[in-house]
């Protein structure tokens, strides 16, 4: 269960770096929204924000199936459950 723990820092590690640009570009969105800022400024944001989100989502993905090489046939059932009432939980 080591490697599983592995490769869960790895992929929080990655995902934190993202979220907090994530998270300092929504701010931004959100601000020039309010003051009716430049629309090209805005588009800019949002398509950062979805490249950010994106890529948050693949590595999710990665660290999902990197989990279930390392898992027997009952535990990968049980790691599937759990994958899926996390997306439930992300709104997916």
């Amino acid at each position: 269960m080591k490697s599983i723990k592995k490769i869960i820092d790895e992929f929080e590690g990655k995902n934190m770096s993202l979220l907090e640009k994530f998270l300092a570009l929504d701010k931004e969105l959100k601000e020039l929204l309010e003051k009716e800022g430049d629309l090209g400024e805005i588009r800019k944001r949002i398509k950062e924000i979805f490249s950010i989100r994106a890529e948050m989502v693949i590595n999710e993905i990665e660290a999902g199936r990197k989990i279930d090489k390392v898992l027997n046939k009952e535990q990968k059932e049980k790691w599937k459950e759990i994958r899926s009432s996390g997306i439930k939980w992300q709104g997916g």
